[in-house]
């Protein structure tokens, strides 16, 4: 949960707004990019049942797609090296923390924030393993009593609405627009926020009885998220006309929180939620990849030495191979466009994986019939 709930939920739901046309067809979107995303999760839990080790996809590539021989393993690599997702989430930390201390920060201000999250994050992974662990549950658990917290005070608000606040429209269809290209890139949207379900099976060797974890908590965490993302999205209904929703964008999150509690209270808060969320975004990154790199570097296609747990039986080496990259591309990337090329490039490269591993679940069915699936995913889901 922590590592789904991050910017993209609070960004999302004014752009697919604007691309739906109608509070009905915008929460129809989000719920079918759960179903989506059900789908996806019933692939990573076959496979999880089936190898139940640290790695995650990096395993299932690489037992699936044996030749040419280190193919997988090298595309692995380089794509867990220059994995952007971390950077990106870092960046909007950065936006946000200096949004809520000043309306016009510096670009230098923005990147000492960004690195600044990441630091932290690195030293507490690689140093302090569980406290490292105990502050990203407990970021986790913010960001879910955040996302309560806005409905609530929307139902409040609408059940105390002073005069002066315009009603919302009782048609949930009014306006909306349907077409494949239309709800396809609300979905594109939708996607990102509910991107991250994933991560368990990178990190399947820190619980005792993984086969057992992973029935359990994958299909309560979609569940949970596309509940607490409905909820988030009628809050911003009922506070907001359609029209003001729809022009707001991005920043919907931001015009809900000025409505309610004014435009200086309703900055500052706005923007440390969201920053509290996307630093839980960015802890759990760095400790997932972290196990990842670990796997990697024990194959020899990273330096030996990161694979090693000392000196405080944590993963450094693998955090340090992902603190350096992310720092670089903070540092040498244009702060203006960071955020879309990162977005993209991480986005596309994410649904190829998604084919690799769907078509080659598909093909170990019918190579492989004999092995052992403690969960079997339903054929038309994959």
């Amino acid at each position: 949960m922590s590592c789904m709930v991050g910017a993209g939920v609070f960004a999302a739901p004014g752009v697919v707004a604007r691309t739906a046309g109608s509070p009905g067809m915008a929460l129809l979107v989000w719920i079918l990019g759960a179903c989506i995303t059900a789908c996806q999760t019933a692939i990573m839990l076959e496979f999880g049942c089936m190898l139940p080790r640290s790695g995650g996809e990096k395993n299932y590539l690489e037992f699936i797609y044996r030749r040419p021989r280190w193919l997988m393993s090298t595309i692995v690599t380089a794509r867990a090296v220059l994995r952007m997702t971390t950077a990106n989430n870092s960046i909007m930390f950065g936006e946000y923390v200096m949004h809520g201390l000043s309306p016009h920060p510096s670009d230098s201000a923005r990147k000492t924030a960004t690195l600044s999250l990441l630091l932290v994050s690195a030293i507490l992974h690689g140093l302090f393993l569980r406290p490292g662990l105990h502050v990203q549950n407990a970021l986790g658990w913010c960001k879910i009593a955040t996302l309560l917290f806005m409905f609530l005070t929307a139902v409040g608000t609408v059940l105390w609405r002073s005069p002066s606040m315009p009603a919302s429209s009782t048609d949930i269809w009014e306006g909306f627009s349907w077409g494949w290209e239309t709800v396809s890139l609300a979905l594109f949207k939708v996607q990102y926020a509910y991107a991250g379900v994933e991560n368990a099976n990178n990190v399947l060797d820190e619980v005792p009885d993984p086969i057992r974890m992973l029935k359990r908590v994958m299909p309560l965490a979609i569940l949970s998220a596309c509940l607490l993302y409905i909820l988030l999205n009628v809050a911003f209904f009922l506070v907001l006309p359609l029209d003001e929703m729809r022009d707001s964008g991005e920043m919907a999150a931001a015009v809900f929180f000025d409505r309610l509690f004014g435009e200086h209270v309703g900055r500052i808060l706005i923007s440390f939620l969201i920053a509290i969320s996307v630093a839980g975004n960015v802890m759990v990154g760095i400790f997932s990849v972290s196990r990842l790199n670990q796997e990697i570097a024990r194959q020899g296609f990273l330096p030996r030495w990161l694979a090693s747990s000392r000196p405080r039986n944590a993963p450094l080496g693998g955090v340090l191979a992902v603190f350096v990259p992310s720092a670089l591309m903070v540092l040498l990337l244009p702060s203006k466009d960071a955020y879309s090329f990162i977005l993209s490039a991480e986005g596309y490269t994410h649904q190829w994986v998604d084919i690799a591993l769907a078509g080659g679940l598909l093909w170990l069915r019918r190579s492989r019939p004999d092995m052992p699936r403690p969960f079997r995913a339903w054929l038309p889901l994959v």
